[in-house]
């Protein structure tokens, strides 16, 4: 994270751990005597008052004696283990280029007066400064063990490793002292000869690939054809096993209506093939009634006909057998030889499990909508493709097991 959300996470916690009467009444004194916003004090008009402008930051440590909070010990008292790669490179702001939402101009948000650099002060905000330069990083004495060793570049990509490295420590001019290395990535990638495959450009800014992407799609011909992405979660198999055991259902874990109300309904191949050749036939009678041959398409009326009700009848018995009722587990039950426990004592506690399973799957997913799918993903909801699309698929795979 960047020095200003470290030094503002460090002053939240301070102030919450301790917070009293005596505290509300600095904070109220504190709020009263902050200055008339300014351009370069961060954040926007209507927090010129919020407890996590600049000016608050700055009075963190200051003496008492001064209204300021240094009497406040680090982070509250609280102790601390932090872990990360606290020298990545800065985040790169969405924002127009050289500019920020509500700001007349500039690239920053404050000035940090604490932190110098060889050719200018460090500066806090969208090219802000590391975490490890904030104020409150050096008064929380820190112990530090650093890992040493790159395992992500090898021994050969020295030149590379010179040159990410200039980049954190803003360096300049880059061009002058790491020119091959610079050379060699700005080196053009022919196209594949056999595929017409062109190479991949990664941007850091979603605005620029979005221009570019747009730009390449406009060239090829055809219909745009506009896709949606569909979210789903999925609960965790150490959560499955916790369930089960809570209502006593080891003995019908593998019964196969069990989690089909939170995990979808799992149709047969047939269906699938079954909705192709319907899309096909449609498209087909679609060219037959632009070409005026009335003449083929009863027959093709016909097929399509026997399409739907046989797709219609599919998921109709795929739902009923998917359904947890009684009916379904009596005969899993029979089929699967479970003895020794009565019907009516599963199915009372399947009912309680089902109740339980609908609630936990609610709340996780309005968590996932919330605080990642709406907010975090930084891939684009809808995505318009046309014949000829080159597509580059990223997945995550889970190696942990």
């Amino acid at each position: 994270c960047s020095g200003h959300f470290f030094d503002v996470i460090e002053c939240m916690v301070a102030i919450i751990r301790c917070y009293d009467d005596t505290m509300k009444d600095r904070l109220r004194v504190i709020k009263g005597n902050a200055p008339v916003f300014t351009e370069n004090m961060g954040g926007s008009h209507d927090s010129k008052k919020s407890i996590l402008s600049s000016y608050m930051l700055k009075i963190r440590w200051e003496d008492p004696s001064a209204g300021g909070l240094g009497d406040l010990p680090p982070w509250g008292g609280m102790q601390l283990i932090v872990v990360g790669d606290f020298f990545q490179l800065p985040p790169v702001p969405n924002g127009a280029k050289g500019r920020r939402k509500g700001s007349s101009g500039g690239d920053h948000l404050l000035e940090n007066d604490e932190l110098y650099e060889i050719e200018f002060n460090n500066i806090v905000g969208l090219v802000g400064t590391y975490a490890f330069q904030s104020r409150s990083w050096g008064r929380s004495h820190f112990r530090t063990i650093e890992l040493a060793k790159i395992h992500r570049q090898s021994d050969g990509d020295e030149g590379l490793l010179k040159l990410l490295n200039a980049m954190r420590e803003g360096e300049k001019p880059l061009s002058e002292m790491h020119s091959s290395a610079m050379d060699a990535i700005k080196a053009p990638i022919r196209a594949s000869s056999c595929y017409g495959i062109v190479p991949t450009q990664l941007h850091s800014k979603n605005a620029d690939v979005r221009e570019i992407n747009m730009t390449e799609l406009d060239k090829l011909g055809g219909e745009p054809v506009g896709f949606k992405s569909r979210d789903t979660v999925e609960f965790h198999d150490l959560y499955k096993r916790k369930l089960i055991k809570k209502y006593f259902l080891e003995k019908i874990v593998h019964l196969p209506q069990i989690w089909s109300s939170v995990e979808g309904i799992s149709y047969p191949q047939r269906i699938h093939d079954a909705r192709a050749e319907l899309r096909c036939l449609e498209k087909k009678k679609d060219a037959l009634i632009r070409n005026r041959k009335y003449s083929a398409i009863a027959e093709i009326d016909e097929t399509i006909d026997n399409l739907e009700k046989e797709i219609l009848d599919i998921e109709k018995s795929t739902k009923d057998n998917d359904e947890l009722n009684l009916d379904n587990v009596s005969t899993w039950l029979k089929d699967a030889g479970v003895e020794g426990d009565p019907r009516d004592f599963y199915f009372d506690q399947l009912t309680r499990f089902e109740g339980q399973l609908q609630s936990d799957y609610k709340k996780l997913k309005n968590h996932a909508n919330e605080r990642f799918f709406s907010k975090e993903c930084r891939v684009d909801e809808n995505c318009v493709l046309k014949e000829k699309s080159q597509v580059m698929l990223l997945f995550n795979l889970n190696i942990s097991e």
